[in-house]
């Protein structure tokens, strides 16, 4: 059995350019969700908007988040769409977190 999932979309209805992309996020189990918000203390009730930065002069970045929506959406609903808990860390991402380590081992094993 193969790893390959092939995904296909029809875009005939959109502007489309070649070599655009496309990311697929997996969701998040209900269990994890639930484990970081009781960690962090966090309301997975609460509603929320993400909006994009007004003052930022520079090329905005696709994102997969609903930017500036009417509606907003839950912090489950956030956690368990948007948030990737066990995809792989990014070097630039670990040197980033590395100041929020409490613990110099922590530290130390990050960096």
């Amino acid at each position: 059995m193969g790893s390959t999932l092939q995904i296909i979309l029809d875009v005939s209805k959109t502007k489309y350019e070649t070599a655009a992309n496309f990311a697929a996020y997996p969701e998040n189990s209900q269990e994890d969700v639930e484990k970081f918000a009781t960690v962090f203390n966090i309301n997975l009730k609460r509603i929320f908007k993400w909006e994009s930065n007004k003052e930022y002069t520079g090329r905005q970045k696709d994102t997969p988040f609903p930017l500036d929506s009417k509606k907003g959406i839950t912090v489950r609903e956030a956690l368990t769409k948007f948030i990737d808990f066990k995809g792989p860390l990014s070097k630039k991402l670990l040197k980033e977190l590395v100041r929020y380590c409490r613990s110099l081992d922590d530290r130390e094993k990050c960096e």
